[in-house]
C-alpha cells in the first residue's frame, strides 16, 4: 500500500500529488482523533 502512494506520488501531476498529500495529512488526523476518543472513553 505505502508503495503504491509513493509510486503515486512520483508519477501523477502536481495538482493530483497536493490533493494526496493533503488527503493522507486528513486520514492521519482522523487516526490520531480516534485513538484520542477512544482513550479518554476508557478512563
Amino acid at each position: 500500500m505505502l508503495k503504491y502512494k509513493f509510486y503515486y506520488l512520483k508519477f501523477k501531476p502536481k495538482k493530483k500529488r497536493e490533493e494526496l498529500t493533503s488527503l493522507l495529512k486528513y486520514q492521519v488526523q482522523h487516526i490520531l482523533f480516534l485513538k484520542i476518543i477512544k482513550k479518554q472513553a476508557i478512563s
